[in-house]
């Protein structure tokens, strides 16, 4: 193990913000000695969006938060990919929390691409169990804290296309499993958390007209990523990821999106990282993680319009499952997913939108209020 307890794996986080932080001021610095950098961020058109938010949740009850995403291209070249970097977080009166850090930043002209992800969190969850057809059960709450940081460095090979690594690091303690008898008995792996640090390879071709809401192009991503205990992991176990969109207009303001998506692990992972059905980008209407398995794979439909003004509407359709091994998907099992959303343009120029969504699938539904476009 390279990390003991939880305040090695704090300082461990602490060093590689630290590292994060030095390596922004070094690849985009105010000045350079002899002159300021043409492509420096500092340089760049920065946008920045805020909004508040307050929900409720049987698991959260009231909860407060913000989020703030700020979007930027090189002044050198504005036909170059936007970069973002997008901070939110919630707290709620049952003392949970979320905070989330997601930078994608593009420099040197496209050359390179860090999207990351840094995750700090105490906040209600729930389990089933495992498989497709896990039944209602009384208890399937549990309180879980984690904190995670997720980072990729990719290289432009050709035109849209990269190739580079992947490397996930993330500490999780269950510190309350309530009445969840899954938990309580000890029957499934993961049942006090534990430190998972994986590492691997991603691809990606993109060739979007917009970050935010693309009307034409494709965005294909495919990440395969090894947990080991030799790494520092907890677990072993291999994560296998495949991200499918299309985007096409056929008229004026309408707009066709397709996906298939399909999360794969083998091995042994605990039960919190299962691939997990649900939440707000994919089959919406379902809890994420009402459905776990080994295996995973949904296909969603989305059409967008705009109807007046900053206003926009969709509807979305979407069809997916979990099972042990692919070749046991049934279409009997398979859980649907449809409904439909509002969208207001925060950016017209750069089509940047706040959405809600009400999804309804299999004795479920949800509620969805976020930044961007689902896919």
């Amino acid at each position: 193990m390279i990390w003991k307890n939880e305040k090695q794996f704090r300082e461990s986080v602490r060093l590689v913000q630290l590292i994060l932080l030095i390596s922004i001021f070094i690849l985009f610095p105010v000045n350079s000695i002899g002159g300021e950098r043409p492509d420096s961020l500092v340089q760049s058109s920065f946008k920045l969006q805020f909004y508040p938010y307050l929900f409720y949740t049987p698991e959260t009850h009231l909860a407060f938060g913000a989020a703030a995403i700020s979007y930027f291209r090189s002044p050198t070249n504005v036909e170059n990919k936007l970069s973002k970097i997008v901070l939110s977080g919630y707290y709620s009166t049952r003392k949970q929390y979320i905070i989330i850090l997601a930078p994608e930043v593009y420099f040197h002209n496209e050359k390179y691409f860090i999207p990351g992800k840094l995750q700090l969190g105490n906040y209600a969850d729930k389990f089933w169990g495992i498989g497709n057809k896990t039944p209602n059960i009384p208890n399937p709450d549990y309180i879980i804290g984690s904190a995670s940081l997720d980072f990729s460095l990719q290289l432009k090979i050709k035109d849209n296309f990269k190739a580079g690594i992947v490397i996930e690091l993330k500490h999780s303690k269950i510190r309350d499993k309530k009445e969840n008898p899954f938990l309580l008995s000890n029957s499934v792996r993961g049942v006090n958390g534990g430190m998972i640090f994986g590492s691997g390879i991603s691809l990606s071709i993109d060739s979007r007209d917009n970050m935010f809401y693309p009307s034409v192009g494709r965005y294909y991503e495919f990440e395969i990523l090894v947990f080991s205990q030799m790494l520092g992991s907890d677990f072993d176990f291999n994560l296998c990821r495949l991200n499918l969109r299309e985007y096409f207009s056929p008229a004026k303001n309408q707009i066709l999106a397709f996906q298939l998506y399909g999360d794969w692990s083998g091995g042994y992972p605990p039960f919190y990282e299962l691939p997990a059905l649900g939440e707000q980008n994919t089959l919406r209407g379902y809890f994420l993680g009402r459905y776990r398995d080994k295996q995973y794979l949904l296909t969603q439909v989305e059409y967008r319009t705009t109807i007046w003004w900053r206003i926009g509407l969709v509807g979305f359709a979407g069809v997916g499952d979990v099972v042990n091994r692919i070749d046991l998907l049934q279409l009997s099992s398979l859980k649907y997913s449809v409904g439909a959303g509002l969208r207001f343009a925060l950016d017209v120029k750069e089509k940047l939108n706040v959405r809600i969504d009400f999804g309804v699938g299999k004795n479920s539904s949800g509620i969805y209020f976020a930044v961007e476009e689902a896919f």
